[in-house]
């Protein structure tokens, strides 16, 4: 038997491998998604989850946190009323953008430019609540840039409506945000349900297709917005609560309209099932570094064999008293097959090589391979174990 030599390159590529698994478990068609468990602030899965993108309506989500947060500090009620300047009733009027039809010197209520704003994504709407809170939309839009700020979102707004190219932010962000709004303000939902809206005599349909009895009817549907132009392609953010579970879905870059809500259907059927395959086999807790200290040696399961392609490589071990078999893959520069890791993609490759030699594992003596480091290295030792063990508890 072999002393092992590679150990930790084996561990790290098992826990890229492992944080992979999600992105590779479903196909999308858009350029990018993600979903948050609303109730852990943790991912469940993520696909070009950390890249910003151009978001196009959902930009809304940000305008209307400044609106509610204006609202919570008193500045206006949903009583309020909101004057139309003539340019921006003109701009009602255009076929070109969403919108629902304003007037000329009119007054309407927050309440009404609400459910316009989150029902129809109207732009004249939220442009108006903009002047009418901030005088003007750059003063709006740098309130809402000063949040991302704030926060730390990986976004950048360049306008309240969406309708620019040039605003940015990452599916993790678009997310995290459309939590933060139903969070802090879930008044929202009352908005983001409505499947249809009566404005001043005029009806109009909601343009989320997955509230009940629409076209992609998903149960537990509440909201929350859409978006397109040529630019960011079809979007959406959905919030979606099950059994106590909520979920916000992100989708962006569709390359046409149902194809964001059939993606996030994908996304949200393999992040319920993904909760509830946690739930029934709970984490194993996590040991602490005297605990690994204590299981000094590794020893080979002698019950389990691992082919890829006709080679047998080493995969499982059990440790100590951990009755558990923990799947490893070891860096591969010396058994039989080349590893490559895409950041970008979030994916792991990997491919045989018959000239490298195929070697089985024997054991290691822990205490004399952490001698030589110190002790944050033996910290990341205990963090990628713990991981090994909670992933243990899924073989």
């Amino acid at each position: 038997m072999r002393r092992i030599k590679k150990i930790f390159p084996a561990l790290l590529a098992f826990v890229i491998l492992c944080s992979s698994s999600s992105a590779l478990a479903i196909s999308l068609s858009s350029k990018g998604g993600f979903v948050l468990n609303a109730n852990t602030y943790e991912e469940v899965y993520s696909y070009n989850g950390d890249t910003p993108m151009v978001p196009a309506s959902m930009t809304k989500v940000m305008s209307l946190y400044v609106i509610y947060d204006a609202m919570a500090k008193g500045a206006v009620t949903k009583d309020t009323q909101i004057p139309i300047s003539p340019q921006l009733a003109a701009y009602s009027r255009d076929p070109g953008y969403s919108n629902v039809y304003l007037s000329s010197g009119a007054t309407y209520s927050l309440d009404e430019l609400l459910s316009a704003i989150v029902v129809v994504s109207a732009n004249a709407a939220v442009m108006a609540v903009g002047d009418y809170l901030f005088g003007s939309e750059a003063n709006f839009v740098s309130r809402m840039n000063q949040f991302v700020s704030d926060w730390g979102l990986n976004a950048w707004f360049a306008d309240c409506t969406g309708v620019s190219s040039q605003n940015r932010i990452s599916p993790r962000s678009m997310a995290t945000l459309a939590n933060r709004l139903i969070a802090d303000y879930p008044d929202v939902l009352n908005y983001s349900s409505q499947t249809s809206i009566n404005f001043r005599g005029t009806g109009y349909s909601s343009t989320n297709k997955m509230l009940p009895g629409r076209q992609f009817d998903y149960t537990g549907t509440q909201g929350l917005k859409t978006g397109t132009t040529s630019a960011a392609g079809c979007c959406f953010t959905g919030t979606v609560e099950r059994d106590g579970v909520r979920l916000i879905s992100v989708i962006m870059g569709a390359p046409a309209t149902n194809i964001r809500y059939t993606d996030s259907i994908k996304m949200l059927d393999y992040s319920f099932a993904k909760i509830a395959e946690t739930q029934k086999n709970p984490e194993i807790p996590s040991p602490t570094p005297e605990d690994i200290a204590n299981q000094s040696t590794v020893a080979i399961s002698d019950a389990t064999r691992i082919f890829i392609n006709d080679c047998e490589i080493p995969a499982y071990i059990s440790r100590g008293s951990v009755q558990k078999d923990l799947v490893m893959i070891d860096d591969l520069v010396n058994y039989g097959f080349d590893i490559s890791y895409d950041q970008k993609t979030n994916t792991v490759t990997v491919y045989n090589n018959r000239d490298k030699e195929i070697n089985a594992y024997g054991h290691m003596d822990e205490k004399a391979f952490f001698e030589p480091y110190n002790a944050p290295f033996r910290q990341l030792w205990s963090q990628a174990m713990a991981k090994l063990s909670r992933m243990a508890a899924h073989l």
